[in-house]
């Protein structure tokens, strides 16, 4: 790769290429990070890396931990995610990835490998990031995506007292954090979140059962 990063999103395209989204820019010993923004490509059968510079808003690619996948023969779709919190927002800060100051996005972008167009897509039913490989797959017209979000949660009413009481910030830490499980149906081109209980509590069920829950 043309820059050394951490925690990005890969995705591979037809089989032919790896699509490389995000991921921290660590320089030095300083605990907190920049959030790389450039998308490279891997060409299988080259054997090489490619930066793609015809992206139209490259900045919204800035994430740490996306999941993402291929939808149909020209776009990927990105999702999730911790990203930086922007100027003009006023969602506070909801986690801490080490000294990082982070929001764990629900943002789905749709990504456009031809023309390089981003544009935005269905949100996430809840802000997750998708941590370490083999977490989104699809079976049958149905992607699964297992990611993480954190136990602590901010104040969701009670607007009076946002300005005297901070928000909970959570950590980011992928052994403690709450699991979260999304299914994105793509004929439908929706979101649809299924219960932590079906994964980890008493209704534990193979991926095979899971239409009956959606």
């Amino acid at each position: 790769m043309s820059q050394p990063r951490q925690a990005l999103g890969v995705c591979l395209f037809n089989d032919k290429y790896i699509f490389a989204f995000g991921g921290k820019n660590v320089t030095g010993q300083s605990p907190e990070y920049s959030f790389a923004s450039q998308v490279e490509v891997f060409d299988i059968d080259r054997s090489a890396w490619k930066v793609i510079n015809y992206i139209s808003d490259q900045d919204k690619l800035r994430l740490v931990y996306p999941g993402s996948f291929q939808v149909n023969s020209k776009r990927i779709i990105i999702f999730g995610g911790l990203r930086a919190r922007r100027e003009i927002e006023n969602k506070p800060v909801v986690a801490k990835d080490g000294a990082q100051e982070v929001i764990i996005s629900n943002e789905t972008l749709y990504f456009d490998v031809a023309s390089g167009e981003v544009t935005r897509g269905p949100d996430l039913q809840r802000g997750s990031y998708f941590f370490g490989g083999c977490n989104v797959f699809p079976q049958g017209g149905v992607v699964h995506a297992f990611g993480f979000s954190t136990v602590k949660e901010t104040y969701p009413f009670m607007s009076a007292l946002a300005e005297t009481v901070p928000p909970a910030i959570g950590e980011i830490n992928h052994n403690q954090n709450k699991k979260t499980y999304h299914c994105f149906k793509v004929a439908e081109e929706s979101w649809h979140e299924v219960s932590e209980a079906v994964f980890t509590g008493q209704r534990k069920m193979s991926i095979d059962t899971l239409d009956e829950t959606l």
